[in-house]
Order: structure tokens, then C-alpha cells, then sequence
């Protein structure tokens, strides 16, 4: 096997070799492992990824967000899937609502419009 293309210097080495159908079929089950291990490596990027290419969506589509006594929801969503904790709440709330402008806390909700005395959704039912 005599080199196609040959070039070296302090910092890399490239040569590039020419196969033989010999040669080939001896390297083609490693091709065929790596096509494999690409595949997964992709399935598995896109795994881990997971929710949050839920939340991207959401904040992308400026859809509403919907609960319950929510505000440690916020904090949990935030801190995973947008970046770390602003140090204020007057920051925290800035950077929330550009992301999620509009929220519907069902609790704020029914303390506000005082319907309720007791509004932990153990008492909604």
C-alpha cells in the first residue's frame, strides 16, 4: 500500500492511501460500525435533549403557560432548561417574561377574584 498523498510538518501528519478491493472489504465492517455509532450518538444527542426542545418551542411560539401555584415551577424551569437564576426577582421577572409573556396562575387567579378561601387543589375538587 503505497501513499496517494503524503504530507508532514511538526504539528500533524495526513496521508491518504488508495485501497484495493482487498483492502476495502476489510475496512468496510468498521465504515458500517461508525455509520452505526453516528446513528446513536444522534439518537442519544436528541434524548438528552428532551424537554427541552419542548420549552424551546414554547417560548418560540409565545404560547401561554397554564398551573397551579407555580412559581417554584418557574424557578425549576428556568434554572434547567433557560440559564442560570437571575440574582433579583425584579431580574428574574424581567428575563422570564420575555420568554413566557403571558402566565395564568390558577392560584393568583382565585386569590385575586376571591372565590376561594382555601385554594390548594386539594379544596378545588
Amino acid at each position: 500500500m503505497k501513499p496517494k498523498f503524503s504530507r508532514n510538518s511538526e504539528d500533524f501528519s495526513v496521508e491518504i492511501f488508495e485501497l484495493d478491493d482487498e483492502q476495502m472489504t476489510e475496512v468496510e465492517p468498521f465504515v458500517e460500525t461508525s455509520k452505526q455509532l453516528e446513528t446513536e450518538i444522534e439518537m442519544l444527542f436528541n434524548y438528552e435533549l428532551g424537554f427541552s426542545q419542548v420549552i424551546d418551542s414554547i417560548i418560540e411560539a409565545k404560547k401561554p403557560l397554564v398551573g397551579h401555584n407555580m412559581f417554584l415551577d418557574m424557578l425549576f424551569i428556568y434554572s434547567q432548561f433557560i440559564g442560570n437564576l437571575p440574582n433579583t426577582i425584579t431580574d428574574f421577572n424581567k428575563s422570564w417574561l420575555e420568554k413566557f409573556p403571558v402566565v395564568y396562575d390558577t392560584k393568583c387567579i382565585a386569590n385575586s377574584l376571591g372565590l376561594f378561601q382555601k385554594t390548594d387543589l386539594k379544596y378545588m375538587a
